[in-house]
């Protein structure tokens, strides 16, 4: 017989008297189902010289990438298996047989009464194998190999379990498949002398955990250790501090050294000694709520709002699932009207104007009909849950855009009321809302936080820039080849509305970094492209898309570790290396080579050359420090300039004294560089390149007309919005190309400008003979 044969490994054995299973399948815990490899397919039973009566056993559930749900009885967190007895009468498990790939457990002699349920705790250590989270064929054989039943595991995110039925986003070990078992299984973890109260993903002062007293005596929180990490609980060592019964305290996640990870977390709770008393799987927060524990009950809650050191307001066991719709969203011209429909789980209220819908809002009946332009939010409302994501959506109906649209879905009252970013544009505010974006069948759509974006035009412009940020706390990062440069992932974007003279002309500050990219690739630029805008369904103009610098900006550009690179506005940060050496590149002579040689260590001067002669090519009169960006790559040691806000540039020619003249740190840094020969030879290679090339007159009108054409078929409307005339416009457009039509007398001035710099030196009379016998 097996049982006599194999070893008998240690085996951690939960039995529990669960109430009958088979609820409604209405009330089991699934998210997506998967279908049953027929069994025969899987485990032919092996020949019996008699028939073998097989028990009533089935796998009714199992987890194989365990963190943080269910502690065995030595505070680890194995991989586990549930059978329970499908039976009318006790069973018992004496002969049976669990076997995962090539492992086989024999188990015990354990009865198992009707509906009754054990849980086996599965490691190497315990029953020879452990589970793979990249999935798996479970088998319980009986005595003779014949098959009782089998579960193929799909491959399971962390804390997520799966039965027959499909994957449990709640799972029920030792309990019932339903939410009702859901909730009895946190019910049944009560807590011990010091509990984990809250805690908070993605604060805005950052994470933090709260910890209760909730035994009779006074507590040493130092006598305990906080930690994420399962396999270092004792790494968070918490402060000096007496907690009275039923004491709160809230500990910054920060003053112990880690945060809370993207798509949710574990906290272990431990003694000194490393017994773990408290652990809580940290999945699906709520942006603004919190997950914790109520005053006399077992287990965890989701809440709405965090309650830092105070008691926690209403709580639920689960989060509901969202409405969903099978017609997309988009752009549809030619359409009469568009039919929405939508499913889900309990009542669905819904909003048409940016809000997201709670119990008061409309009720869904029946499909919407929108006959023009609008946005739609749903939300699903469950006794006993609380609510989850909205479902968000944008129709744009009869528009006749040529341009991509970009749909922003927001809060009205956070957007435009009194106290929304809107009327309070110099306050840095920051706000929940839903992007997406529509370019044929291109598209994507994404949770982001929204803020007013610029210095002076946040002020004085009603068409305001945007910024988007793609952070944990709603989506996390944007992946999407937005400007179809290859570069797929976005910590933030720009939704930006040009500030020039007379309502913009929309090309300037975007064709001047294109042309910067094309002639010095190691000057950081930001990608553009433009876009009509939409804020909960209201048309907002021509906009364009653009690239915000950031750190994930540079890393993604240059091919470098994100986390080794500093990203600085308006000043490169004292902390870097290089801010200690700046003192000394402008109070020492670059024309000795040693001199020279130690700022160039640590500094790109292509990158430096690239934006001084940008600068002084367009004569940018706004070139102050909220204006300058700088990069500091931490693995070389070494500073970058960086590109932005070019909108004033192409108004006068007042070539290199811009970059050079104005009392800034970064102008006299240019300046200095340029009293060393060997820059100054690179420099004028670069120059007359850059003359001959990406910024002769030809190329530049030439990408104005191609601009001002995709531009042209929107600009009617747009102009009409922000009450500025489509004549104006096209004078814009025709003063942008002047600025290159008059090339010969703005070459002259540039070049006659940087003379009064270096004009005396070998470098620069041998550069001007070259261009002027050319």
């Amino acid at each position: 017989m097996w049982k006599r044969i194999l070893p008998l490994l240690l085996l951690c054995l939960l039995l529990c008297g669960c109430a009958e299973s088979g609820a409604a399948p209405a009330d089991n815990p699934i998210l997506s189902s998967a279908a049953l490899t027929p069994l025969a397919a899987v485990h032919s039973p092996a020949p019996s010289s008699a028939a073998e009566t097989l028990p009533p056993l089935r796998i009714s559930e199992a987890m194989s990438s365990h963190r943080a749900t269910l502690a065995a009885d030595d505070g680890s967190f194995p991989d586990w298996v549930e059978l329970r007895n499908e039976g009318d009468a006790p069973v018992s498990l004496e002969g049976c047989l669990l076997c995962c790939g090539s492992g086989v457990f024999a188990l015990p002699a354990q009865e198992l009464a009707p509906g009754g349920c054990a849980l086996v705790f599965c490691s190497k250590e315990r029953t020879g194998f452990g589970i793979s989270a990249d999935g798996e064929m479970l088998t319980l054989r009986g005595e003779s190999g014949a098959v009782i039943d089998c579960l193929q595991l799909p491959a399971l995110e962390k804390d997520r379990s799966f039965s027959h039925e499909g994957l449990c986003r709640w799972p029920t070990p030792g309990f019932e498949n339903s939410f009702a078992g859901y909730a009895a299984f946190q019910q049944s973890r009560l807590p011990q002398e010091l509990a984990i109260g809250e805690a908070v993903l993605y604060a805005e002062g950052g994470d933090w955990v709260e910890l209760v007293n909730t035994g009779e005596e006074p507590l040493n929180l130092a006598d305990y250790c906080l930690s994420d990490r399962e396999s270092e609980r004792l790494t968070g060592a918490l402060p000096e501090k007496k907690l009275a019964p039923g004491a709160r305290f809230v500990v910054p996640l920060s003053e112990l050294g880690f945060g809370l990870s993207v798509g949710g977390d574990r906290l272990y709770l431990s003694r000194a000694d490393g017994s773990l008393i408290d652990y809580a799987e940290l999945s699906d927060v709520p942006l603004g709520g919190s997950v914790g524990r109520l005053e006399g009950e077992g287990g965890f809650f989701y809440f709405a709002a965090a309650t830092p050191g105070r008691e926690n307001g209403e709580g639920f066991r689960r989060i509901s699932g969202s409405p969903e719709s099978p017609e997309p969203d988009g752009v549809f011209d030619g359409v009469e009207s568009y039919t929405v429909t939508l499913s889900g789980p309990g009542e669905i209220r819904y909003s048409l104007d940016g809000s997201v819908p709670t119990a008061e809002s409309p009720l869904y009946t029946e499909p919407i009909t929108l006959t023009a332009t609008g946005v739609l939010r749903a939300v699903c409302i469950e006794e006993g849950a609380l609510p989850g994501p909205a479902l968000t959506r944008s129709y744009i109906l009869n528009e006749g855009h040529v341009l991509p649209v970009f749909s922003l879905v927001c809060e009205p009252g956070e957007m435009f009321s009194n106290k929304g970013i809107y009327k309070r544009p110099t306050e840095d505010i920051e706000i929940a809302g839903t992007a997406a974006f529509f370019d044929g069948e291109e598209r994507f759509a994404i949770d982001c936080g929204v803020k007013i974006h610029g210095a002076t035009s946040r002020l004085y412009q009603e068409k305001k820039s945007l910024k988007l940020l793609f952070r944990p706390r709603y989506e996390g990062r944007l992946h999407y080849d937005l400007f179809g440069s290859g570069v797929t992932e976005f910590a933030s974007i720009l939704l930006r509305a040009p500030q020039e003279p007379a309502g913009s002309s929309l090309i300037r500050d975007s064709l001047l970094h294109a042309l910067a990219a094309e002639a010095f690739p190691a000057l950081c630029t930001q990608d553009s492209r433009y876009a009509v805008l939409y804020i909960n369904g209201q048309y907002w103009g021509v906009y364009s898309l653009r690239e915000a610098h950031s750190s994930t900006h540079y890393a993604q550009h240059y091919g470098r570790d994100e986390a080794a690179v500093l990203h600085y506005k308006g000043i490169w940060g004292k902390e870097t290396g290089f801010g200690e050496l700046y003192p000394f590149a402008v109070n020492n002579d670059m024309r000795k080579e040693e001199n020279f040689q130690k700022v160039a260590e640590h500094l790109d001067l292509d990158s430096v050359i690239g934006w001084t002669i940008i600068q002084a090519y367009c004569g940018n009169v706004d070139g102050h420090s909220s204006n300058m960006r700088f990069y500091y790559t931490l693995d070389d040691e070494t500073l970058h300039y960086a590109l932005v806000d070019l909108d004033h540039g192409m108004e006068d020619y007042r070539g290199f004294s811009s970059p050079l003249e104005f009392g800034y740190r970064y102008n006299y840094l240019a300046r200095a560089l340029l009293n060393n020969a060997d820059y100054r030879k690179e420099f004028l290679r670069q120059l007359g390149e850059a003359l001959d090339g990406p910024l002769k007159p030809e190329n530049t009108i030439e990408r104005i007309d191609a601009m001002a054409a995709e531009l042209r078929p929107e600009m009617a409307r747009d102009r009409e919005r922000w009450n500025f005339s489509l004549e104006r416009w096209e004078q814009l457009v025709e003063h942008n190309k002047d600025y290159f039509r008059f090339y010969e007398d703005r070459v002259y001035t540039l070049e006659f400008s940087l003379g009064t710099y270096i004009g005396s030196t070998p470098e620069w009379k041998e550069w001007k003979a070259a261009r002027m016998g050319g």
